[in-house]
């Protein structure tokens, strides 16, 4: 029989692996996922995005994860593209609520600023770098992403966009110039 000090040392092994598992699970549970993560920085760049075309309570934001060329395709057709070569991967969003998105001086000379309802974009996947967009009017159909793939739908009401400065150095592009590249 062993002496009761190995039985401590086992006893006290074994409640040190215990607690270990315990914490790596704990941690790995509340780890986001890519998806989690990726929905995040597309929320809070619709909030930002809309603040600088003039929109300061957008409701939600619908996302994609596609390639560029589908992207670009559906927005300029409204339709479901046919099979595209670009395999840059994008996101593509629609942001709608709260508003008008005001993209100022994007206007043709001596006429106004285009203005509507719903912004899309198409984003790069990883840097967020904006690929294209602009205002949709009233007069369309909403776009339907879920043509492109499984869309997610996120609540965006009540979110706060970074000031000026923090979006000029976070997304690299200054909200002075987000009117001109954004239509």
């Amino acid at each position: 029989m062993w002496p009761q000090k190995h039985f401590r040392k086992l006893f006290l092994g074994l409640v040190a692996v215990v607690v270990a598992l315990a914490v790596s699970i704990g941690i790995s549970a509340h780890q986001p996922t890519a998806a989690q993560t990726a929905a995040s920085k597309l929320d809070q760049w619709a909030v930002d995005t809309a603040s600088a075309l003039g929109n300061s309570d957008p409701q939600t934001v619908t996302w994609v994860a596609t390639n560029f060329q589908t992207a670009e395709t559906y927005f300029n057709s409204w339709q479901v593209p046919a099979a595209t070569s670009s395999s840059i991967p994008v996101y593509a969003l629609v942001v709608t609520g709260g508003g008008n998105f005001t993209i100022a001086g994007a206007g043709r000379a001596g006429s106004a600023s285009p203005t509507g309802p719903v912004y899309v974009a198409i984003l790069r996947q990883g840097n967020l770098a904006w690929m294209g967009g602009g205002v949709d009017f009233a007069n369309t159909p909403m776009p339907n992403l879920s043509l492109l793939g499984p869309a997610e739908t996120d609540s965006v009401s009540g979110m706060s966009p970074m000031s000026t400065a923090e979006f000029d150095a976070h997304y690299h592009i200054s909200v002075r110039h987000v009117d001109d590249a954004r239509h």
